[in-house]
């Protein structure tokens, strides 16, 4: 599948010298891209040949390799990417990509004081009030 990787080496250099994309970036979209075309070459896929169903399955197999929502929400991210480099660029026919939806990344929950740790520092503030070292 040398032509997948001619094309995603295409949209690596544009980010690099059309967007003034970081190295750090070019390093982590380009072991994203990786994946993607390993899974790619794995199913025996073109870039050209992908379409949705092919993308649903390449999210299936992250979620099935146990990555975490942020990495995963990244790869596809670069995949959208890259895909949608070859249409801007006509080197590609569809976007595959266009009807996903935006993965939702979850959110952790703040963190807050038990009912006991609560009580505790009123308890000080309380004490500390009633000795003036507040005031």
């Amino acid at each position: 599948m040398r032509t997948n990787q001619r094309l995603a080496q295409l949209w690596l250099d544009a980010l690099a010298t059309e967007l003034g994309a970081s190295a750090g970036t070019i390093d982590t979209y380009t072991d994203d891209l990786n994946c993607y075309l390993g899974w790619l070459d794995e199913n025996s896929l073109r870039l050209d040949d992908v379409g949705l169903e092919h993308v649903r399955d390449y999210i299936a197999a992250l979620d099935g390799r146990g990555y975490a929502g942020s990495t995963m929400a990244r790869r596809i991210t670069v995949a959208r990417g890259l895909h949608k480099f070859l249409i801007a660029e006509e080197l590609g026919s569809r976007d595959p990509t266009s009807n996903l939806s935006t993965m939702k990344r979850a959110r952790k929950l703040p963190f807050v004081l038990s009912i006991a740790e609560t009580e505790a520092m009123l308890e000080t503030a309380h004490r500390l009030a009633a000795d003036g070292a507040l005031a």
